[in-house]
């Protein structure tokens, strides 16, 4: 009975944890495209 308690625990841990990386590489991903569309508006600044 006890395995099956720390199966449970450790496969909830496990989710959580995933899901935490998960959200870390979307907002990571959202913020390279903030900083690159901002680059690209400030070189059109530039060449005009």
């Amino acid at each position: 009975m006890s395995e099956l308690l720390f199966f449970i625990i450790g496969l909830f841990i496990g989710v959580l944890f995933g899901v935490f990386i998960m959200c870390l590489c979307v907002v990571s991903k959202r913020n390279m495209v903030e900083i690159s569309e901002v680059n690209y508006e400030s070189s059109e600044d530039k060449t005009n």
